[in-house]
């Protein structure tokens, strides 16, 4: 029998009797011999008898047919899928599990970066437009005391000017003495009266608390004088017309205190969730303080 060694490619003569075995070729390629077609030859049994029995013939190998290659995929095969076949198998919930938190999809992940790092745009320009604008009449307020700042400015500059420390010191006696604590407080009050006045003028156009309790302070004092003045004025022999244009002025000045409260100017301020308390001390140490310069003048006049 003659057989190809699929390694050299050269021709092996083998006998017939190895057919069906794994023979080697001299190129080392080990290979199996093809069964017999015919009847194998009877082989001697070992033993005592000495029959041979015929060796039976190994049936050839069948080989099986090879697999079809499946079909090419045509164009129209997917052509019957909606897209409900083609969507996500919606996840099933396993009893006992946790429920798995749902991811924020990508506009609520943003807007959320956006409202914790405050670079939203449109979210500042809209507390930008919440700002209550500034009252008109606060503005009026303000350049009136401006023109106030300016006239006991001038007036304390006049009384330095024409009275100074040799002539008080020229006048000899109780007279002199008198005449020298009258002319303290009037310098005490006209500095006052213009540094109180010009930082008025100031808070009415700067926002803040500090700026509205400066501004109560203010007008709490004035309240307070023109009290005093309106006593001053009616306690005096003659009573004229003055103490007419005092009670308007009171009136006026209580009206502007009045409104200094209200919602407009406290909106302005920032200051709506300022407690009772805070602002009642406010306003009693302008009353107080006025009210003392005022007794002052009284039981000095």
């Amino acid at each position: 029998m003659k057989i190809k060694c699929p390694g050299c490619a050269s021709l092996l003569q083998i006998p017939d009797s190895a057919a069906g075995k794994v023979v080697k070729c001299k190129c080392g390629k080990q290979l199996r011999a093809p069964a017999a077609t015919g009847a194998a030859p009877k082989a001697a049994a070992a033993g005592a008898t000495g029959q041979s029995r015929p060796a039976a013939a190994r049936p050839a190998a069948q080989s099986r047919p090879l697999a079809a290659p499946a079909p090419a995929a045509t164009a129209g095969l997917f052509d019957e899928l909606t897209d409900t076949d083609l969507a996500p198998v919606k996840a099933v919930q396993v009893p006992g599990a946790k429920k798995a938190v749902k991811p924020p999809s990508a506009n609520a992940a943003k807007l959320l970066n956006e409202a914790i790092s405050g670079s939203d745009r449109r979210g500042e320009a809209m507390l930008m437009k919440t700002e209550a604008p500034q009252p008109p009449f606060l503005i009026f307020i303000g350049l009136i005391n401006a023109l106030g700042a300016i006239f006991y400015g001038g007036l304390l500059v006049l009384v330095l000017g024409f009275v100074d420390a040799e002539m008080l010191e020229e006048m000899s006696g109780a007279m002199g003495d008198v005449v020298g604590v009258v002319y303290y407080i009037i310098v005490g009050m006209l500095g006052l009266m213009a540094a109180l006045s010009l930082a008025t003028s100031i808070c009415c156009f700067i926002r803040g608390k500090v700026s509205w309790y400066v501004v109560l302070l203010s007008y709490g004092w004035a309240l307070a004088f023109r009290i005093f003045e309106i006593i001053d004025q009616a306690t005096s022999d003659d009573v004229d017309f003055n103490i007419i244009k005092g009670v308007g002025s009171l009136l006026i000045g209580a009206g502007i205190w009045a409104w200094l409260h209200g919602e407009s100017v406290r909106a302005y301020y920032g200051t709506e969730e300022e407690p009772i308390w805070r602002i009642a001390v406010v306003d009693s140490t302008g009353f107080l303080v006025a009210g003392a310069l005022g007794a002052a003048a009284l039981l000095l006049g």
